[in-house]
Order: C-alpha cells, then sequence, then structure tokens
C-alpha cells in the first residue's frame, strides 16, 4: 500500500491515496498485533495493564479482557466475520452491478476480491476449521492473510491500481 502511495501520487486523488494509506496502517497495526509489538523479539516485559487485562499477558490490543468481556471474541470474531463476509460475498457482486457502489470503491482504493479468492478462502478455512488442532485461531490468521495479500496484488479492479492504465 505504501508502495503503491509512491508510485500512484501524481496520478490518483488525495481521497484514493489516504485510503491506501489507511489500509497500509491496518496491515502495519496487524502485524504488530501479531507480534506483540515486537515483544517476543525483542524480549520485553508487558507493562502491569497488560498484565492485568490481556489473556496473554502481552502487549496487543486484541487479547484484552474488559468489563470481562473478552475484545477477541466481540470485535476480532464476530464483527470481524460479518464484515468478511460481507465483503467477500456481497462486495463483489455489488461492485460490478451498481456503479455507484464502483465509483466509491475505486475512489477509496479499496481492492475487490474476485471469485477464486473467495472460493480459495472459503475452502482454506473449511480445512482449518476440520483440522484437529487447538491452534486454529492461527491457522485462520495465516489463511486470512494470504488471502488479502493476492487480493491486494490482484484485485477484481486492479487497473485503479496500476499505471500502466493511466493515460500520460
Amino acid at each position: 500500500c505504501f508502495y503503491r502511495i509512491g508510485i500512484l501520487r501524481p496520478f490518483r486523488s488525495k481521497l484514493f491515496l489516504c485510503g491506501l494509506f489507511v489500509f497500509g496502517a491496518m496491515f502495519f497495526f496487524g502485524a504488530g498485533e501479531e507480534i506483540s509489538w515486537g515483544q517476543r523479539l525483542l524480549g520485553f516485559k508487558s507493562g502491569n495493564y497488560f498484565i492485568e487485562h490481556n489473556s496473554q499477558m502481552e502487549t496487543n490490543m486484541h487479547n484484552l479482557i474488559l468489563g470481562g468481556i473478552k475484545i477477541n471474541r466481540v470485535f476480532f470474531g464476530t464483527l470481524l466475520g460479518v464484515g468478511l463476509g460481507l465483503y467477500f460475498l456481497v462486495m463483489p457482486l455489488v461492485y460490478e452491478k451498481i456503479n455507484f457502489v464502483s465509483k466509491i470503491t475505486d475512489s477509496f482504493a479499496i481492492p475487490v476480491p474476485r471469485l477464486y479468492h473467495t472460493i480459495f478462502c472459503a475452502l482454506m478455512m473449511a480445512v482449518a476449521y476440520f483440522c484437529p488442532s487447538a491452534k486454529k485461531g492461527e491457522l485462520f490468521e495465516v489463511i486470512g492473510t494470504w488471502v488479502f495479500i493476492l487480493i491486494l496484488i490482484w484485485p477484481k479492479n486492479k487497473k485503479m491500481f496500476s499505471r500502466v492504465s493511466l493515460e500520460r
């Protein structure tokens, strides 16, 4: 996303570039959350707040327990699941059928999944679901990460992310 900001800056609107920045920041934040912001790599200890409120006593947001509610279940389980379902199942159809939606999607630099992304994701999630492991959550995360990398590289609206299709 940050690379695309650099190469597309002369050709795309500030809104498009801002959308790319937001996606890049989200992916950077997600990577930081997964490695608990370098905690495992650098070997530093969590602060008191995270020791008291984090189910794994790590410095990250997704394992927080606030008021007896696991943030991971609510936001990264239910809400993210519904959002991803809409993104994979509804977005590609609506993008092609409703011109207004495709214009907004392209304006905000939202990469649209192709049918094969959705099929691949569903198959891999089914495999992970039936895998007899206590680490299913980690399998879902790895699969999701790779699917999003594929979507970023080959989105349905690839022309929006390419200099080749631009008039110079």
